[in-house]
């Protein structure tokens, strides 16, 4: 018996390690667009891209329904992973030229690029919600944790055949963007072809749940005492690496490391984002995964803060050196190790304290508070970035009142920008608004007034 159980569990695993693996695919190309797009969209339509994955944090509000409503003949799950992932395959062949196009645009239109990205996020977190509920009764109770490591091995390796994966082969002009989308369609396609004839789905038991039931009880496990706290925890927890998260990778490029470098990363990510969730398994997979995997995973990212400032000038410094591109590489790997811990620990939790009975909507709740807390301090992050961007200036500002100026009688105006970089001295130019004043001992030069024209000292007070 205990041997029958053990493949069942294995073959269940095979299972839910591809259709995870489904799922990470369009998150990964979503994930390279912006890289494509570096240089030619701003950090506003950069943060406008990164909203396209919100249809996975709010992918509660239509979970009940996925969990109530079905077709008993044709399987509880099965009613709607198999038309979702058709749904998936046939926007990918589809819609391969026209975002291919959108793309390689001189001036790409942000908001179309989008809204493909956040259709093909919203047929993916349907799927996942049947995947996710699905995994609770294909597993036996002994092994219901390997339902958290095969989310995150499939998860990794589809994000990453799909972003780094595509880099790399984009980056040698092995494959257009365009056709990468057509191929990953025709997967999706044909996996749905074996789910749909080759997997048969046992009934669960318990009596059906009616939508409005299961909305209900949604509700009523959010005022539940233990999920309040976890909420605060998952909602929280992922905001001081939000700058990081958000624009590490395109700050990395826009300082001078060439997206060729970047590419040449793909099989060291590659090999981690697969090996990771399976070095960590056991540590995940123990009697307390959020106090132990999860809490060292936070430590990690933590301290990754610091270094990744350190590794960006680094990078600006010395952009096509040996010794960029490995800083780089440590610090990608390190922050992959990280996030690793932190998202198998919490898979694995929410799989211990799911309820089978309504499992979707109980994974998609935690799940979605989880999403919420990811997404953002990424896009904030962006919005902030482009916000003291300004001008085409280097974002990394530094606020401080000219020299020689009152502080108590100078206006908001009269506040100047001394921008920090690597080439030149700190401080050695001070810019405001309508003025360019360069310091030295005992020198000054006045302001330029509108006009263009020197003013005189006196002068200061008319930029008030």
């Amino acid at each position: 018996m205990r041997t029958d159980a053990a493949a069942r569990d294995r073959r269940a695993a095979v299972l839910l390690l591809a259709l995870y693996t489904l799922q990470g695919i369009p998150m990964g190309l979503s994930g390279a667009v912006p890289l494509l797009l570096a240089g030619r969209a701003s950090y506003a339509e950069q943060a406008l891209l990164s909203l396209a994955s919100l249809p996975f944090s709010l992918k509660l509000l239509w979970a009940p329904l996925v969990d109530a409503a079905y077709v008993r003949r044709w399987g509880r799950r099965k009613t709607w992973l198999v038309p979702t992932q058709a749904l998936i395959g046939a926007t990918m062949l589809l819609g391969r030229g026209r975002v291919d196009a959108w793309v390689a645009a001189a001036a790409p239109p942000v908001p179309k690029i989008a809204a493909f990205f956040a259709a093909l996020y919203a047929l993916c977190a349907t799927q996942d919600v049947a995947v996710d509920g699905w995994a609770l009764t294909l597993l036996s109770k002994r092994r219901a944790a390997w339902a958290a490591t095969c989310n995150g091995v499939g998860q990794s390796l589809g994000y990453a055949l799909s972003y780094v994966g595509f880099v790399a082969l984009h980056a040698r002009g092995r494959v257009s963007l365009g056709a990468f989308v057509g191929a990953c369609g025709v997967g999706f396609l044909f996996t749905t072809v074996v789910v749909a004839l080759g997997c048969r789905e046992q009934e669960e038991a318990g009596a059906a749940v009616a939508p409005r039931a299961a909305y209900g009880r949604a509700l009523a496990a959010l005022h539940l005492p233990a999920v309040r706290r976890l909420a605060m925890v998952l909602l929280t927890c992922k905001a001081a690496f939000g700058c990081v998260d958000g624009a590490a990778q395109l700050e990395a490029v826009r300082r001078g490391l060439p997206a060729e470098a970047v590419a040449a990363l793909a099989p060291a990510l590659l090999l981690a984002s697969v090996a990771l969730p399976l070095a960590c398994a056991r540590w995940t997979s123990g009697p307390r995964p959020l106090s132990s995997a999860f809490l060292w995973g936070f430590r990690l990212r933590l301290a990754l803060n610091p270094l990744t400032y350190a590794v960006l000038r680094y990078v600006e410094a010395a952009p096509l050196t040996r010794g960029a591109l490995y800083a780089y590489a440590l610090l990608a790997l390190l922050r992959e190790a990280g996030s690793t811990l932190m998202f198998t620990s919490m898979m694995a939790f929410f799989a211990r304290v799911a309820d089978p009975g309504f499992g979707g909507t109980y994974m998609t709740l935690l799940n979605t508070l989880a999403n919420v807390g990811a997404k953002w301090p990424p896009s904030l992050a962006l919005w902030g970035l482009g916000y003291l961007q300004g001008s085409g200036g280097d974002p990394l500002r530094l606020e401080l009142p000219a020299p020689g100026w009152d502080a108590k009688v100078a206006a908001p105006s009269t506040v100047l920008r001394a921008a920090v970089h690597p080439k030149t001295d700190f401080g050695k130019y001070y810019r405001a608004p309508s003025s360019r004043v360069r310091l030295r001992t005992g020198w000054r030069a006045p302001p330029r007034e509108a006009s263009g024209s020197w003013a005189s000292p006196r002068s200061y007070d008319a930029l008030r």
